[in-house]
């Protein structure tokens, strides 16, 4: 293709179709043609005029092959270097790259010191610096014209460069006429010796220094395409920057936003900057960009988990599967799409576990619990990171993981429960699933494919993804999943809870004209209900109305207080309510500058720190940035599809070797990792994956496992707390059971499946609960109650009857219990396995295959739990488990009554307990007020709720109140005697640890202190599997919590009750466990 001079400046694509744009800033070329050579240079050139050079003055140079001017040597360097270089040369680089003209292209130079050329020299001088009333004495021109890339590749691409001078001043023009693409690197600019003074044009060193997108030939500090100006006489203190021919201001000066100039009457500058994540690069004219925030319409899942679409249709929908949350539907917009998987945690309500967001052919998924990282395609990632050529961003804001595209799309997730995705305003009418179709009409959100308008519930069914690991989905809708009586309806819509969102004083009120608080009081409130009114549940409500304020721009009060809904913050940070939303990272440690995300709340770096993934460090502590990721310090990782490559970070450089993985291993992805492991295991034909764990059999007796060295299998059961249940024809597995606790303690006090809570006193033996009309597994427990010198009565004995076997847990006897009246060491099995006997702190323990769980600590404290499979289909004392409270007081016929005519129904015949006059409510316990301020002040039971003492770390897991109701209740029956208050204060304390709660030790010599028998020792945190001479390796991994318990020395496990050494260790025989020396 042969290329003229004309009158435009052409930038060339890879396919060599040009593109035109302003009249040409071409010099005319002609003059000595330097000689056709790879790297060579012209002859020395003296000038007929001196001129001066950052100080320094010059009377020759050398017009060089590969695009520059050197002065005192001739420089033949085909691979540039970044400016500032800090070296020991000038040079003025208008195009330093690997240039070749031996057979295509010229090298032209001539010097003019009168005629036209002085005459166009003046003229722009005074255009671009006007203050000087400048008059050109010489000019010299050098043109590459037409020249080809080494090794004589491309048509050929036009540079030239100008300096001008009067003698005192000199001036540099870099004009660009044609440039093709290339691979090579290429350096634009200017540098001086140590570089004290340097220029490097936008462009420089990335892919928009050639082609198409030239931001040389397509940009200007000058708004003339193609043309660079600068002074270059002196020192940048004291010369004067061009004036650009246009409005002054800040904007972008090329398509795409990459590079960002500020233009005023005298100064003008231009760096590297992109658009933020939340905005597209927009043009206001045929030379002039901006970066803007672009409309877009977010839709909100949280908690239990509620909707609100796009268009703002609030709903509730839970279930435990992974659903299509949104995706681009009918359009030919960019592809996305987005799912949400949903998991039960402790109760019948759902939380958001993991969002996948499916884009551009990647796969990112962000999950619970992992701040500071994301998976990519299966793999993590550190944040923040870039994908598809930075079309894709990934990044921390706050406390969650956000990801940004450039069409618009934003999804973020508090790798808790709380998930934003925000589209443009282009996808109007283009999206789909369960964030509605975004046509602002509300009331056609709920709909499948199909096209018909639903319920949510049948909404959930169209929308639900496919997934082996979820093997059963059952959702359910609106109310129908949340159970609450109208007191806590009232209790909790209440300024000191959720009412606090709509309190026109409070902390959230200059929200309020901006973002209605309604949909999130009910919202808060549903999930109060679900939860039982957990303080941390009302905390993740609130937030979520914070984080929307925030994101709209409004400032709220501090709502947080030490206490209440206080964040702590991980070493090296510290909490902020308005924080960047763009932190400083070890990859960017500036990028809260010019952030365009919302301030927001977070757990900001200290001042000298900062994010390296979710860690705040030291800036010389950070990892390092190696193809395009972020990795931290001392990070091991195999890189490759075959894994070809191990690297380590060390000291901010990544070190890397050949690797290979085994003869019986293969390169996949493991747990968010690629490694090498064994070809995949085998049972009957069916595939396991390492680290995978299966049952053989349908009772779950043999387990194996699928390990580095192979297949290796050994007996093992489901923990007590586990069934077993099918994933295959062949493979079965351990499954936790979610269950509900009826608690019985102190005088004593009920607490039902349900959550209702009465006192009945009564000398008894009473049926607690049992399996009713149902096709379940039968069971029942009795509680026989007995007056310990007062007129109070305590829990004496706890009977089960379950698989024709009867189980007593007696008062006072730890370490064994009754089977068919016979009394038996723990731990011991029945019925094949079926039943498990066992103790537990300072508790025995009966669980069953089908997830019956019973406790008594030998005392007076009870626990019994049930799974979710009973719902309604138990009954006794402790009710009828529907997930409704107020029926829970409901004799065997069926019509609420009193706990006392509860009694009488639920009465079991003892021919041992002749007389049985119970008594009900505050009837059993005589208290005067006084008495009652006395036990309810810290140093008695208020303890409990003391938001400083050592309870409170459980305060928003689990309200104390009920505690410290039944605590004074039981001192004001027994007399304020310390040994009840440190029972009732062990009720909570149980409780807590039961839903992980790690305490703060209450217990102190002299005040509730625990004695321990011979050879062993008190632990407030002990493993709920203690090791045994039945099984000394039980504690491995153990299902049960942790709790307090005298625990055996080292070297000693558990003989029944005693702690012995495993050699003096008894005898297991037919099934049963006998003490040494024991005779039977």
């Amino acid at each position: 293709m042969e290329i003229q001079k004309n009158p435009f400046c052409i930038c060339y694509t890879a396919t060599g179709i040009a593109t035109a744009q302003r009249k040409a800033p071409l010099y005319p070329i002609n003059g000595l043609f330097s000689p056709a050579s790879d790297d060579g240079s012209s002859p020395l050139i003296h000038l007929q005029q001196c001129f001066i050079y950052f100080g320094r003055e010059y009377c020759q140079l050398y017009v060089n092959q590969n695009g520059h001017l050197t002065f005192e040597r001739p420089w033949g360097r085909y691979i540039p270097l970044k400016f500032p270089m800090y070296g020991p040369k000038d040079i003025i680089a208008p195009f330093w790259t690997d240039l070749d003209n031996r057979k295509i292209g010229k090298v032209i130079y001539n010097q003019y010191i009168s005629g036209p050329v002085l005459k166009q020299a003046t003229s722009d001088i005074n255009q671009y610096f006007p203050k000087y009333n400048f008059e050109a004495s010489w000019v010299f021109v050098a043109t590459w014209q037409g020249v080809a890339y080494y090794p004589n590749v491309g048509d050929g691409s036009t540079i030239q460069v100008v300096i001008i001078s009067n003698g005192k001043l000199s001036f540099l023009l870099m004009n660009y006429e044609t440039i093709y693409p290339t691979n090579h690197n290429v350096q634009a600019g200017y540098d001086t010796k140590n570089s004290t003074d340097y220029f490097s044009i936008p462009g420089s060193f990335s892919p928009n220094a050639s082609g198409s997108d030239s931001t040389f030939c397509r940009s200007s500090n000058i708004n003339v395409p193609g043309r660079w100006a600068f002074q270059i006489d002196q020192a940048s203190n004291g010369r004067e920057l061009p004036v650009a021919d246009n409005v002054p201001g800040v904007y972008w000066i090329d398509s795409t936003c990459t590079v960002k100039c500020t233009y005023d009457k005298f100064n003008f500058s231009c760096h590297n900057e992109s658009c933020a994540f939340s905005e597209t690069c927009n043009r206001l004219d045929e030379y002039r960009f901006m970066c803007g925030s672009i409309q877009k319409a977010t839709c909100i899942i949280s908690g239990d988990p509620h909707y609100t679409t796009f268009d703002g249709k609030r709903y509730d929908f839970q279930g435990p599967c992974t659903y299509v949350l949104s995706q681009q539907c009918d359009s030919d917009l960019p592809s996305y799409r987005v799912e949400g998987s949903n998991e039960h945690r402790g109760s019948s309500a759902t939380w958001t576990r993991l969002v996948k967001v499916f884009v551009y052919n990647e796969t990112i998924e962000l999950v619970k619990g992992h701040r500071g990282e994301a998976k990519v395609n299966g793999i993590f990632a550190t944040t923040p990171f870039s994908l598809t050529n930075g079309a894709v961003h990934v990044y921390t804001s706050g406390f969650s993981i956000g990801v940004s595209t450039d069409f618009g799309l934003e999804v973020s997730y508090d790798a808790h429960h709380l998930v934003n995705i925000k589209v443009p305003s282009s996808y109007q009418g283009a999206t789909c699933g369960l964030c509605g179709n975004f046509n602002n009409d509300p009331d056609d959100d709920i709909q499948p494919p199909e096209g018909d308008i639903v319920s949510p519930l049948d909404l959930s069914h169209s929308w639900l993804v496919p997934n082996a690991d979820e093997s059963e989905c059952m959702p359910c809708e609106g109310q129908d999943c949340s159970h609450c009586s109208e007191d806590e309806r009232a209790l909790f819509n209440n300024p000191d809870n959720c009412g606090i969102l709509r309190d026109r004083s409070g902390p959230f009120a200059a929200c309020h004209e901006v973002l209605s608080p309604e949909s999130f009081v009910y919202n808060c409130v549903y999930d109060l209900c679900s939860e039982g009114g957990q303080q941390d549940i009302l905390c993740l409500a609130l937030n979520v109305y914070a984080s929307q304020c925030q994101e709209k721009g409004v400032q709220l009060q501090t709502w947080r207080s030490p206490g209440f809904c206080e964040i702590i913050c991980p070493e090296n940070s510290h909490f902020e309510p308005q924080s960047t939303g763009c932190p400083a990272t070890c990859v960017n440690p500036e990028s809260h500058n010019d952030c365009a995300l919302a301030p927001l709340e977070s757990c900001a770096c200290n001042e000298g720190y900062v994010l390296s993934g979710a860690d705040c460090v030291p800036l010389h502590e950070c990892g390092c940035n190696f193809e395009g990721l972020y990795y931290h310090s001392g990070q091991t990782v195999i890189l490759g599809q075959d894994c070809s490559r191990i690297c380590t970070c060390i000291s901010g450089n990544m070190t890397c070797h050949s690797h290979v993985c085994g003869s019986h291993e293969e390169c996949k992805v493991f747990d968010g990792e690629r490694v090498c492991y064994p070809h995949t295991c085998s049972i009957s034909g069916v595939p396991i994956q390492l680290g995978v764990s299966v049952w053989t059999d349908s009772a779950c007796t043999v387990k194996c496992t699928c390990t580095t060295s192979g297949l290796s299998c050994h007996n093992e059961s489901c923990d007590i707390s586990q069934v077993c249940g099918s994933l295959n024809d062949f493979h079965f597995t351990c499954q936790s059971i979610q269950k509900a606790t009826c608690i019985i303690s102190g005088d004593p006090h009920y607490t039902t499946f349900d959550g209702k809570r009465y006192d009945f006193q009564g000398p008894c033996t009473y049926v607690l609960s049992q399996q009713c009309d149902s096709d379940l597994p039968s069971y029942r427990v009795e509680g026989s109650n007995e007056h310990r010198g007062s007129s109070a009565t305590w829990t004496r004995l706890v009977k089960v009857f379950v698989y024709n076997e009867t189980i007593e847990l007696v008062k006072g006897h730890r370490g064994e219990a009754k089977v068919n009246g016979i009394f038996a060491t723990t731990p011991f099995s029945l019925t094949n396995g079926a039943v498990h006997v066992y103790t537990s702190g300072f508790s025995i323990g009966v669980s069953t295959d089908f997830g019956l769980e019973v406790s008594y600590d030998a005392h007076h404290l009870v626990n019994i739990k049930v799974p979710s499979s009973y719902q309604g289909a138990t009954c006794g004392l402790c009710g009828n488990f529907n997930n409704d409270p107020d029926d829970d007081i409901q004799p065997p016929e069926g019509d609420i009554v009193s706990p006392l005519d509860l009694s009488h129904s639920w009465l079991v015949p003892n021919a041992d307990e002749s007389e049985c006059m119970p008594c009900e409510g505050q009837d059993c316990s005589h208290c005067s007020e006084d008495e009652r301020a006395l036990f309810n002040n810290p140093d008695n039971c208020g303890i409990l709720r003391d938001r400083s003492g050592p309870f409170a770390a459980c305060h928003e897991v689990l309200s104390p109140e009920s505690f410290v109701y039944n605590c004074v209740y039981d001192l004001c029956s027994e007399g304020g005697q310390q040994d009840i208050l440190c029972l009732a204060l062990n009720v909570y304390a149980s409780q807590c640890q039961e839903k992980g709660v790690q305490l703060q030790t209450w217990r102190s010599p002299g005040f509730c202190e625990i004695i321990c028998p011979e050879n062993s020792h008190f632990e407030p945190q002990s493993t709920g599997c203690p090791a045994t001479c039945v099984n000394p390796e039980s504690h491995n991994d153990c299902a049960l919590a942790p709790l307090e318990s005298c625990a055996c020395n080292e070297g000693y496990v558990l003989s029944g009750a005693d702690c012995v050494p495993l050699h003096e260790c008894g005898c297991n025989f037919e099934g049963l466990y006998y003490h040494s020396g024991q005779t039977n």
